[in-house]
This record gives C-alpha cells, structure tokens and sequence, in this order.
C-alpha cells in the first residue's frame, strides 16, 4: 500500500491512499486532498500509481511544486519517505509498505533534428543564436534568435524578437533553418544555478502619479544603464508587477517564486474590465521591444500561463 501524508509541524494529519486513480491536491474543494494553505493553488498538484510506481504532475501551479526541495520542471516519480512541499509551506510525504523500485529522473533536452544533436536544458533559460553565449550555437543569424525559458511548475516557453508562447514536448519548432524538438530525456546533473541578482541586476522605480502620469525607470545596476518608460500602459504595467514583487518579498516569499501576478488583475489595473489576453500579449511584446533597444535583456520580464512578473533586485513604488 502506498499512501499520501499531509504533515504540520513532521506529524501526520491525514493520510489519503495512493492508487491509478489521479488524486488532485490543492485549495479548491473539488480536490480528493483539500489543502488549507494561502500559498497553494487551487489546482496544484496531481499524484497517481502506476504499478509499483508513485508519479506526480504540478498542475500549472503558483508557486510551484518540490520534492525534498529540488523543484520538479514536469512529471516526476517519487519514493517512500520523499517529502512533497507545495508552495511554501505545506508538506506532503510518500509512505509505501511494498518496495518501489527506483524509477527514471526525467529531465527536458532541446534536439536538432536535422543535425541529429541534443542540448539538455540544466538551466532556467536555455539561448539559441550565433552569439557566444548562446546554448545552442546557430551560425548565422541574430546573437540571440530565441530563449526558452522554463518555469518551476513544468512549462517551457520560447520567446523571439517577434513572439512569445508554451512549447509542447515531442512538438517541433523552427528557429532560423533549424527544426528543433523539446524532448524527455534521462535527467542529467542540473548546472549551478546563477542567483537573480546576478542574472538581472535590475532595479525598478515606478509610479502611477508623475508630472504627465504612470511613469517607470529601469536601471542595470551592473552597467549602469538606465532607461525611463514613460508610455502610459507600459509604465502601468511595470508598476503593477514591481507592486506584486514588493507584496511577496514583505510577506517573505522566496525569491525564486516572487512577483507571480494573474493575467486577470493585471488586465484590470491597466484597462479596467476591457482587457483582455491578446491585449495584454501586445503590451507584454513591445515593452520587451522597448527595453531591448534600451539594451536590457527582455525576458526578464516573464510569462507563464494565467501569470506574468518581473525578475528583478530592488523595486521602488511611489
């Protein structure tokens, strides 16, 4: 028998079985497994058996899933004794009385098709382009042709100069001449991990009441480039984002998770009840444009779905 442990405080207080049959877990009171805990989605987490096999799936969640604190970026197998955290607080732990023999780490790979190559993704962002810092180098071609970035909950997005969206794995894409697939692959050691204030060392100030209305300033604090935003609905934005980045770090959120702002509240505080996803796909494309002329690396400014934030070190709301 394999079970599902909810603790507080290491000990048990409820205990759900583990079967074929998916259990969701999470807040809303839908699930097999209600969870009463602010920093858990609604729909947060599933965990089904497979055999002798216990798999879990992190269902698009806010504040992502973990297992003995080694975030999980798709499906994942677990065994007895792993310890679950959703979000930031709750824990859950596998309890299995039959032995469950050691399953696969699955880890995601970028394949070249045409070159018969794979490139795992070991990072949070994964570049490909003829620049010298690019994963996957292309010969010719813009310096950075395209970034995929990979959220905690699983997702994997790629965004160009021209678009942004979720890629699927075993579906193909093209970058340049290149036709690539995202891949399940054996999972390989993860890279270190650069910290964000090295990745971005940007700093925001932002306002909604400046002598002409919104305004916003971003600034590299490792270079020392600045760039003012002064278009109404871009410095909004900016202001709403960098607002929910000071929300969560008051309220000690970790850093990696901090900043997550629904596409909802957003569309509302820039356009009132009018706005709606494609509208905010273009304002999200050309502030990413401004700030790359400006010479910041744009995807900074993050997506994923239902949920958009900024990835930077200090944030100033007046």
């Amino acid at each position: 028998m394999v079970e599902l442990l909810l603790l507080r405080s290491g000990e048990t207080v409820h205990a759900i079985r583990v079967e074929e049959a998916a259990i969701h877990v999470g807040r809303a009171p839908g699930n097999e497994l209600v969870v009463s805990d602010a920093t858990v989605s609604g729909h947060h987490l599933m965990v089904w058996r497979e055999g002798t096999t216990v798999w879990i799936k992190d269902l698009a969640s806010t504040n992502g899933t973990f297992i003995n604190e080694k975030r999980i970026r798709s499906v994942h197998p677990v065994r007895d004794g792993d310890r679950i955290r959703l979000g930031t607080t709750c824990v859950l732990q596998v309890r299995a009385d039959v032995a469950v023999p050691e399953a696969p780490s699955r880890g995601l790979a970028v394949e070249d098709l045409r070159a018969g190559t794979r490139f795992p993704l070991t990072g949070d962002r994964f570049a490909i382009g003829s620049g010298p810092d690019a994963d996957l180098r292309l010969p010719d071609g813009p310096a950075r042709a395209a970034t995929l970035i990979l959220h905690s909950n699983g997702e994997v997005r790629i965004g160009t100069d021209d678009s942004e969206g979720p890629l699927t794995i075993g579906v193909d894409f093209t970058v340049g001449d290149r036709v690539l697939r995202l891949a399940e692959v054996e999972e390989v050691q993860a890279a270190t991990e650069v910290p964000q204030a090295e990745r971005y060392p940007y700093r925001l100030s932002a306002t909604l009441e400046g002598p002409f209305g919104a305004e916003a300033t971003m600034d590299d604090v490792a270079s020392g480039r600045s760039h003012k935003i002064d278009s109404g609905n871009r410095a909004v934005l900016l202001f709403l984002l960098g607002r929910r980045f000071e929300e969560d770090r008051l309220r000690g959120v970790p850093p990696d998770e901090r900043g997550w702002c629904p596409d909802d509240e957003v569309m509302t505080g820039v356009w009132g009840r009018h706005g709606d996803e494609n509208k905010l796909n273009v304002l999200l494309h050309r502030l990413r444009a401004e700030l790359r002329v400006a010479g910041f690396d744009p995807w900074f400014i993050e997506k994923k779905q239902r949920f958009v934030r900024l990835r930077v070190t200090e944030v100033t709301i007046r």
